[in-house]
């Protein structure tokens, strides 16, 4: 009987033991659900990831180029590029800078080195006043004419109220003159140093709307294609800023460089082999631009032609470029 009796709960305890087995090791619907949420979640977050494509440098704001855009996956790799091309596009301000700091540093040179020679010659003439009069009354320009002349108009004067009302009339008339003159030159001078601070803020701000228009996308694509086909790197820009020193020389003015880059994408569209489709945006007024693009030269249709000139220096080198291509 013990036997009997014990049987059926051994057989219940291991039907019991067998069932709790089975209850662990199968996952319920919530376990399920919760170990696959966040694969879920990760995937919807990297398929729903929007870069931000703007980027600041010297507080102006610039986009990614249109080239690198693809490239961009992550937040991650997107701070990334922002550093790089903020450095990058900062850099070109800061060699601005130099170039102009630079600038005043010669400058303020030459008129350190004027001014040492002129207080060389003025410690040499009061030597000369000390040591020899007469050589001293030949190194201010005067001569022993002059010097009594001078001497009986004082004592004239001294003896001649009237005359010497007129002499001391005479003598403030030359100094107001004199005065006036030095006032003069001095607002001229001014006046030049200030048209040459807005010439240089003007190139700046020219420099910078260059910039900012060669990264629009129609220019990026129209410039990639033709630097391509030029065998250069920077070819279609280069260029762009050898049209817009020719305009500057020869009409005196910066021209926009929506209007550079429209002549040439106009000029270069069948070498380019994208016709006139991409400049209906950047073209310019056809008069205006036959004027300009007339003077630039053929490329004709060999593939390996090169589009390139060689850089320009200085505005002399531009003449003589000007005056051997034209023979003007």
């Amino acid at each position: 009987m013990t036997e009997e009796n014990a049987s059926p709960a051994t057989e219940s305890s291991a039907s019991t033991e067998a069932q709790g087995v089975a209850v662990e090791s199968t996952p319920t619907t919530e376990q399920v659900s919760q170990t696959s949420e966040p694969a879920q979640t990760g995937s919807a977050v990297q398929q729903s990831y929007t870069p931000n494509y703007e980027f600041k440098a010297y507080d102006k704001v610039h986009q990614f180029p249109e080239w690198i855009r693809p490239t961009i996956k992550d937040k991650s790799h997107e701070d990334q590029l922002r550093d790089v091309f903020s450095r990058a596009m900062g850099f070109d301000v800061l060699k601005g800078k130099y170039e102009k700091t630079k600038e005043s540093i010669t400058r303020y040179s030459d008129v350190e080195k004027k001014y040492s020679e002129q207080t060389s010659s003025l410690k040499n003439l009061l030597a000369l006043r000390d040591t020899d009069l007469g050589q001293f009354i030949q190194a201010v320009g005067l001569n022993d004419e002059m010097i009594m002349q001078h001497y009986n108009n004082v004592i004239r004067a001294k003896q001649d109220p009237e005359f010497a009302a007129q002499y001391n009339a005479s003598l403030e008339a030359r100094r107001q003159k004199l005065q006036a003159t030095q006032e003069q030159e001095s607002l001229k001078a001014q006046m030049e140093q200030l048209q040459e601070e807005r010439n240089q803020i003007q190139l700046e701000r020219h420099v910078s709307v260059f910039e900012q228009t060669y990264q629009k996308p129609d220019v990026q694509s129209f410039a990639a294609i033709f630097d391509q086909r030029a065998g250069k790197e920077g070819a279609f820009k280069d260029e762009a800023i050898d049209i817009g020193n020719y305009i500057y020389m020869k009409e005196k003015r910066y021209a926009p460089p929506q209007e550079v880059f429209g002549i040439l994408m106009q000029k270069y569209g069948a070498f380019v082999g994208q016709g006139q489709q991409t400049t209906q945006e950047a073209v310019v007024p056809s008069q205006q631009a036959a004027k300009v693009s007339a003077t630039i030269p053929n490329v004709g249709s060999g593939a390996g032609v090169s589009v390139t000139k060689p850089r320009f220096k200085s505005i002399d080198d531009i003449k003589k470029h000007y005056n051997k291509t034209y023979g003007e």
